[in-house]
């Protein structure tokens, strides 16, 4: 296992400071139980932040209290919930779909051989995938759960939907740029080298 405190912290921006102790207060384990944990690599024991007072730190609260307040603003405005507020938009989902059609649309040019749809088909692929795929793994596209969950198998085209999640979503994010910690590092090793602690 990791420590999932970066990960609890990101998925849980609205809720109030009390309500997520009172949740984790659950599952607390006695000190000297905690202490003797350890995960199957050594590279993964402890945690790179110090969590320690982070309800008091002047960045943290400026950005929660910043980001709380505008979409507050937001949800307001449109009479609808905070949490719908942070999705997309109408305007949003019709990029999207546009971009899913017309993707669709050019495969019958290219198969028939078109030499322009060899650059225009994995071109509007890659944009589709950034527009939908990436935003519904980051269950930021719906509000409902299940959409962001299932719409990525629509389109698998650059990887599983599940594997990526697991690698950039819970890996990545919650681990940017730490050395054996973010898997995406070693992306491409073969051509770029990333970070001091991939080998060229």
């Amino acid at each position: 296992g990791r420590d999932a405190t970066a990960l609890f912290e990101s998925h849980h921006y609205f809720t109030s400071r009390n309500m997520l102790m009172k949740i984790l207060s659950k599952y607390e384990l006695p000190p000297k139980e905690a202490a003797e944990l350890k995960t199957h690599d050594q590279r993964d024991d402890g945690s790179p932040y110090i969590w320690k007072n982070i309800d008091h730190d002047g960045f943290s609260s400026e950005l929660r209290t910043l980001v709380n307040e505008y979409f507050s603003k937001l949800a307001k405005e449109k009479g609808i919930s905070k949490t719908q507020a942070t999705k997309a938009t109408f305007g949003r989902w019709l990029t999207v779909l546009t971009l899913i059609g017309l993707f669709f649309a050019s495969i019958p040019w290219l198969v028939q051989g078109q030499w322009a749809f060899l650059i225009i088909t994995p071109v509007l692929g890659w944009l589709a995938i950034c527009n939908y795929w990436h935003d519904s793994l980051h269950f930021s596209l719906s509000s409902n759960w299940r959409v962001n969950a299932y719409l990525p198998y629509l389109m698998p085209l650059i990887s599983s939907p599940s594997m990526w999640y697991h690698q950039h979503v819970i890996g990545h994010h919650v681990y940017t740029n730490i050395s054996n910690k973010d898997p995406d590092l070693a992306h491409a090793p073969q051509l770029m080298r990333e970070h001091e602690s991939i080998r060229w």
